[in-house]
């Protein structure tokens, strides 16, 4: 039964898995345990995920923030647009907003 479960959590197509195991397992006493130590786990993987999702914006926003504050100071010391959008990776709309 468990690995009937895992299998069908992991291959099936199912928008809410955890709301399914829930179901099954509030219909099916026998295997209650079981089905709810897999929703759990379920659920722990979506905290990890969104944890990770949430570091990840969170080094690429650190990594805009720090590409317009160089880009600032190269602009400050005379370098073209140009150069510095090539530099830094930026657009022409990004590198507006960097001097205002």
């Amino acid at each position: 039964m468990k690995t009937l479960l895992n299998y069908m959590v992991q291959a099936g197509n199912s928008r809410d898995p955890e709301t399914f195991i829930r179901q099954l397992a509030h219909r099916s006493a026998e295997h209650k345990e079981t089905l709810m130590t897999i929703a759990e786990y379920l659920e722990q993987k979506g905290r990890e995920r969104g944890h990770y999702e949430g570091h990840l914006e969170g080094k690429i926003e650190g990594k805009q923030e720090e590409a317009l504050r160089i880009a600032q100071l190269m602009l400050q010391k005379g370098l073209s647009r140009s150069l510095v959008m090539d530099m830094t990776g930026l657009t022409d709309a990004q590198l507006s907003h960097c001097q205002h």
